[in-house]
């Protein structure tokens, strides 16, 4: 697949189901080994420099930004 849109990256994760979570300053891009896809203010991310990825047990993906976590706990998992 292609690379991720926004090229400027400022965080990483692998989540449990092996997907590779990838921080921009606007975006958040999943690769799941055989596609891109990209996530954004339309998606619930915030709209901030985004610089930390983690996912919980429930495998909700929690984004840290310049202005704090998203408590909403996105979950993009399933996408």
């Amino acid at each position: 697949g292609a690379p991720p849109p926004d090229a400027h990256v400022t965080a990483l994760h692998v989540a449990d189901d092996g997907a590779l979570w990838v921080a921009s300053s606007r975006q958040v891009s999943r690769f799941d080994g055989h596609a891109w896809r990209a996530f954004g203010e339309r998606d619930g991310i915030p709209f901030a420099q985004l610089d930390a990825l983690a996912t919980d047990g429930a495998g909700k993906l929690w984004v840290g930004s310049l202005h704090g976590h998203d408590k909403r706990a996105t979950d993009l998992s399933a996408v």
